[in-house]
């Protein structure tokens, strides 16, 4: 099928875009949701953008002391006031086409049912001990249904596109250094909700809040006007760190109102491979605000290796103690 876009125009110099889907999946499963999507989860999609795209932008407005827009007309805001968000079903179809080779036959439903089973069957062992016929049934259907569970688990499919290290993979969403547009891929977003029985909105807003945490990173201004031209050829331990560590605090700013989102966060950086859970290793020895003179001095200095990185941040530290 050809590729087909729609765009939208939401505010001025913000376009938004949705693509639709060129490849045809074999899982009837996968099928199902990529068909059900327009109806069903497009608006989610759509009120994740307007409900939290400006919260995110003016957390890292303040967080990182950075700026999107271009500038001022008296006391209206001229110029991009965001990035263009486009919305595809996959990045280069490749997810969905992992899940046809390695789980072609998947039902999410039943998954979903076997698991809810397993766990009624772990919770209540102790009813099915003293009657020996009732046990002998009682393990046989937990070891089949684990079976079923293992030999049909996503954790495949996720692994083989998330966790190589060293390896960049944008699974579920992306920001372009060239044109500096965000993309968000709903396929793997969808599939990997219903396989972790987690909201979708919750996905949306954690892959958004991260995708904008580059487009700050690489085209917001400071109060000089400097962008981070050079920001590519950076390391990719300090360019997924950063942006993981300034996704976490927005999601610590609004966990207590919505417990989900934490859930979901956690949910996600379990999968993910180590450039994306590189910071933890410096995250708690830093306060906010040293990370954000650090983000600055990276900035200005074009610093580009891991290890000059973590020299800014004790830097930093050194300064503001």
């Amino acid at each position: 099928m050809a590729r087909t876009t729609t765009k939208k125009t939401h505010a001025p110099g913000s376009t938004e875009l949705f693509e639709q889907a060129r490849y045809t999946p074999k899982n009837h499963s996968v099928a199902k949701l990529l068909n059900e999507y327009s109806s069903k989860y497009m608006q989610v999609f759509d009120k994740v953008k307007s409900d939290w795209n400006p919260a995110i932008r003016e957390f890292y407005r303040s967080a990182m002391g950075l700026r999107l827009y271009s500038g001022t007309k008296g006391k209206k805001v001229v110029g991009d006031a965001g990035v263009p968000i486009q919305i595809r079903p996959d990045r280069d179809d490749t997810f969905m086409k992992a899940v046809d080779d390695m789980l072609p036959n998947l039902d999410f439903e039943r998954y979903a049912a076997l698991r809810g089973l397993r766990d009624a069957l772990l919770r209540t062992s102790a009813h099915f001990t003293e009657d020996p016929e009732r046990k002998r049934i009682h393990d046989w259907m937990l070891a089949d249904i684990r079976s079923y569970l293992q030999a049909n688990s996503l954790a495949g499919p996720f692994t083989e596109m998330m966790n190589k290290p060293g390896k960049h993979r944008s699974l579920f969403g992306l920001y372009t250094y060239e044109d500096q547009h965000i993309e968000l891929f709903y396929m793997p977003l969808l599939i990997f909700c219903k396989y972790n029985e987690v909201d979708l909105q919750w996905a949306i807003v954690v892959v958004l809040a991260h995708e904008l945490a580059h487009a700050y990173h690489h085209a917001g201004k400071d109060n000089d006007g400097r962008v981070w031209v050079n920001m590519p050829k950076a390391h990719l331990w300090i360019k997924e760190g950063l942006a993981e560590y300034y996704t976490e605090w927005f999601v610590k700013a609004h966990e207590r109102e919505y417990p989900a989102l934490r859930k979901v966060y956690d949910r996600l950086l379990q999968g993910s491979g180590e450039e994306y859970t590189s910071y933890l290793e410096w995250k708690e020895d830093h306060s906010l605000e040293q990370v954000k003179l650090a983000l600055s001095m990276v900035r200005r200095h074009d610093v580009r290796t891991y290890e000059a990185f973590k020299g800014k941040l004790a830097e930093a530290k050194r300064l503001m103690n």
